[in-house]
This record gives structure tokens, C-alpha cells and sequence, in this order.
């Protein structure tokens, strides 16, 4: 390859990973999600901050589309963890949940994860030991889905030990 062919190469790389890291998009933290993808439009990507956030409840709404969602991710894969008591509702259309995960907590309510719309997908998420103190008590529901062509995958589950199903 020559000089002119590896600097192109290196032109179009940098062009693919700002247009992937989002060019001059702030980070979000999970507390502002809901008032950030409220006002995203279709094909936007919002990028949450690294870091462990414990008891974070989030409800988000949005309106992306089936080819253009709105794309909700953590800054880097597993890079966003939530613990304690610790949920997120997901409503709407075309939005994509990427890249987060749930560790040593329980649900806030009955699901750590509620997705309820059409054209929505939850995918590269772990939930790992996601159980309330009262075992025999309370039966929760890791995933809960609401609506149609709703997607979950490249996601692991593991460690649940509470009375119900991981997902519904």
C-alpha cells in the first residue's frame, strides 16, 4: 500500500470513529437521560458517562425510528454500572438501550429492565446478581417487554436467584 493509500486509510478511520464516539457530543449522566432523549431526534446517539451509579430509577421516553433509533449507550461497553436499588423504563419507539450493566442490586420495583413501544432493542447489557435481600418474598423480573418487534440480544443474565422468570 502506498503513502497516499495508508494516509487515506487513516483519514477515513478517524472520520468512522468520531462519527461512532459521537464528534461534539457531551457525555450525559443517567439522571439526565429522560430530559436528553426527549428532545433527540431520530439516528441520534447519546453517550452516558462512565463510572457506577447506585439507586439511579430512569424513566426515558423517546421517539426514534425503526431504521434511524435513538441510541442510548454507555461511553464504553460495561463501562456504565448500576447497583443498589437501580432500574431503568424504557418507552417509546426506535430506541436502542447499549451497553450497560447491572451488578449487585436488586430491582427498584418489579423489573430491573422495562421495555414497552415497538422497535426498541436492548442488547450488549449484563445483569449479574440482581437480587433482593428477601429471597422467598418478593418475585422480580429482570426483563420485562411490552409492545412489538422488541429485541434482546447479546445480552447475559447470570445469577439470578429470585422467584420468577429473567425475562418476560
Amino acid at each position: 500500500m502506498s503513502l497516499t493509500g495508508v494516509c487515506l486509510w487513516l483519514v477515513a478511520a478517524g472520520i468512522l470513529f468520531i462519527a461512532v464516539r459521537g464528534f461534539g457530543a457531551d457525555l450525559v449522566e443517567p439522571s439526565r437521560l429522560r430530559e436528553v432523549v426527549k428532545k433527540a431526534a431520530p439516528g441520534e446517539v447519546i453517550l452516558v458517562k462512565d463510572g457506577t451509579y447506585v439507586d439511579q430509577v430512569i424513566e426515558i421516553e423517546g421517539k426514534g425510528e425503526e431504521t434511524q433509533p435513538i441510541v442510548i449507550r454507555s461511553e464504553t461497553p460495561g463501562g456504565v454500572i448500576f447497583t443498589g436499588k437501580s432500574g431503568i423504563e424504557l418507552k417509546g419507539t426506535g430506541l436502542v438501550l447499549d451497553g450497560f450493566w447491572f451488578a449487585k442490586g436488586q430491582a427498584p420495583e418489579k423489573y430491573v429492565i422495562a421495555i414497552e413501544g415497538t422497535h426498541c432493542r436492548l442488547t450488549n447489557t449484563v445483569i449479574d446478581s440482581y437480587n433482593p435481600a428477601d429471597l422467598e418474598g418478593r418475585e422480580d423480573k429482570w426483563v420485562s417487554l411490552k409492545g412489538q418487534y422488541l429485541v434482546v440480544d447479546h445480552c447475559t443474565f447470570h445469577d439470578k436467584r429470585s422467584k420468577s422468570v429473567t425475562l418476560t
